[in-house]
């Protein structure tokens, strides 16, 4: 088992805190002997003897006896298999008055039932058996014993009890052991399963800390009332929930507070997309630019905006009756439905794409150079080393066009035709919350949040809550552009020959496979270039050698000039 968490909470006495002692009693290893007594056993609906057995099972084999250890009890809990007596509790308590106690007729009607148990041998040799204790759940046709004031008044309500069961024997060792009784009718607040669970809890850690009344863990100051001074009795204002059973915390000494050993708690999110219908616009058209070597065109595409919804789930192991919060960017949800509005952008259907393989200067070359060829239907491909060098240009149905640089081309910008705020429709159901947003909605990112802390945490004077946190972003794409088959043909044909040129091979992160149409026509297409390429770089040839023949010229008249004869 892991290390149980330790919760706190203010006493019954509070801000008094009271002491005690021990006297040296305590059981170290409890003999636990259940029994059900009544006609009404093994019981119906949730009230039953395998749903008690298992509700006991859970305290004495869970973390809620952990902090007994800090009164002699090592454990663990020997539970025996239960013991059912369908004969009749025949409990008669005296009739209301002054000073009357209705608590000793079922203490003594008990302690009856379970003296005959012992005298036939029912829970086998318990002479010795000082770790023996027997708890007695009674048939639910009991009421609650009560005690009345010196006016007849009634002044208490008693839901158990406890005491020690002793025979002397001559020549031997007394008999001696704890046993208890526990009433089975609902409670202020508690069905008769939780009331029953509630008070047997309450009456266990009694009797493991002082089995025999008085002469173990005792409350010594302040003075405590008749029936009362230990450590259930100081805390019996709070009902918690360990391990799905409903118990009472107990008075720690070393905490100096009412403590709940309880299991260790977590939270976290998890998230998924339960709807994504697509809606798209008409087909519509845009202006792409694509930078000053490849100009701008117009492709078609469609807006597509999705009716999208999230689901947000917690998970909480180690809470028994968790109570959820739900924010989203600190903002408090309400249970049910309700709406949001947050900030949303759109993504563009004109777009700027800078192609950012070219250097400035290598730019406004190829804006003077190639101006001219716009239009001729013809791709120029440069030589390695000009000065156009890893640059490509195509004319394809009047729209010229180049590859992006990045995948994606240039972050989306906000669209001022659009709103700038999302409308979230948000449900809460507990521990579970659905988010859906669209269509015709932006695009929203945003934070999650969940708290959860147990129902009866919260109490005044608390020092250890059960409170946990957790978060989760949340990106929801809402709406998107669709770019026909032209855009992306011709982006991904730019991008190729663009590597493709560079350095004269191909660019490593796309394959060529031979043989391949398009390639061979790249490489047809790139020798017609290089062509054209050579003319040119004949014309400047031509052009500096008649530079040269000029300025020789120029320089032999200049040189006649200054021969003058004499």
């Amino acid at each position: 088992m892991a290390t149980p968490q330790f919760l706190t909470f203010p006493s019954n006495l509070a801000p008094v805190v009271p002491t005690f002692a021990g006297n040296g009693s305590k059981l170290e290893h409890p003999d636990l002997q259940v029994v059900f007594w009544g006609p009404y056993w093994p019981g119906s609906g949730q009230l039953t003897v395998g749903g008690l057995m298992q509700a006991v099972s859970s305290m004495v084999t869970g973390p809620y006896l952990e902090g007994m250890k800090q009164y002699g009890y090592v454990g663990p809990v020997n539970l025996r298999q239960p013991i059912v007596n369908t004969g009749s509790p025949n409990i008669a308590y005296p009739a209301p008055g002054p000073n009357v106690s209705q608590v000793n007729a079922a203490l003594g009607a008990t302690y009856g039932l379970v003296d005959s148990l012992r005298q036939n041998d029912a829970m086998g040799d318990v002479t010795s058996n000082h770790d023996l204790l027997v708890l007695v759940f009674l048939d639910p046709s009991i009421p609650f014993p009560q005690t009345f004031n010196a006016a007849g008044a009634s002044s208490g309500t008693v839901f158990g009890e406890h005491s020690k069961y002793e025979v002397s024997r001559i020549l031997a060792p007394a008999i001696r052991f704890a046993y208890g009784w526990v009433c089975t009718q609902p409670g202020v607040g508690l069905s008769a399963f939780d009331q029953a669970t509630w008070t047997f809890s309450h009456e266990m850690v009694e009797a493991i800390s002082n089995p025999f009344v008085g002469s173990g863990w005792v409350q010594t100051s302040p003075a405590s009332a008749a029936n009362s001074g230990e450590i259930g009795d100081v805390c019996n204002n709070t009902a918690c929930v360990v391990d799905s059973i409903v118990v009472q915390p107990y008075w720690g000494i070393q905490e100096a507070a009412c403590i709940l050993p309880t299991e260790g708690r977590i939270i976290w999110i998890d998230q998924t997309q339960s709807k994504h219908v697509p809606h798209d616009s008409p087909t519509q058209s845009a202006l792409v630019d694509m930078g000053p070597l490849c100009g701008k065109g117009n492709f078609d595409y469609v807006e597509r905006t999705w009716d999208n919804a999230v689901t947000v789930t917690v998970s909480h192991p180690g809470y028994q009756v968790p109570i959820f919060s739900w924010f989203i960017n600190g903002k408090p949800l309400p249970a049910g439905n309700s709406t949001m509005l947050l900030p949303a952008t759109w993504e563009a259907a004109t777009r700027t794409i800078d192609f950012s393989l070219l250097s400035d200067s290598i730019k406004e070359t190829a804006d003077s150079r190639l101006a001219g060829l716009a239009g001729s239907g013809h791709q120029l491909v440069l030589n390695p080393g000009s000065p156009l060098a890893n640059a490509a240009l195509r004319v394809q149905d009047h729209a010229v066009f180049a590859a992006p640089a990045t995948a994606g081309g240039a972050p989306a910008t906000a669209d001022p035709l659009h709103a700038n705020t999302a409308t979230l429709r948000i449900s809460v159901f507990s521990s579970v919350v659905s988010i859906e947003c669209g269509p015709g909605q932006g695009n929203v990112s945003f934070e999650v949040e969940c708290q959860a802390v147990e129902n009866w945490d919260g109490n005044a004077g608390t020092t250890v809550t059960t409170k946990q946190t957790n978060r989760a972003s949340v990106d929801m794409t809402n709406q998107e552009i669709i770019w026909g088959s032209a855009y992306q043909q011709a982006a991904k044909n730019c991008y190729e020959n663009t590597h493709k040129v560079a350095g004269g091979g191909g660019f490593p992160a796309i394959p060529h496979n031979p043989g391949d149409p398009e390639q061979g026509i790249v490489i047809n297409q790139v020798d017609k270039m290089k062509e054209v390429q050579q003319v040119e770089t004949l014309k400047e040839v031509n052009q500096v050698h008649q530079l040269q023949e000029v300025q020789q010229i120029n320089q032999l008249g200049h040189s006649v000039q200054n021969k003058k004869l004499p």
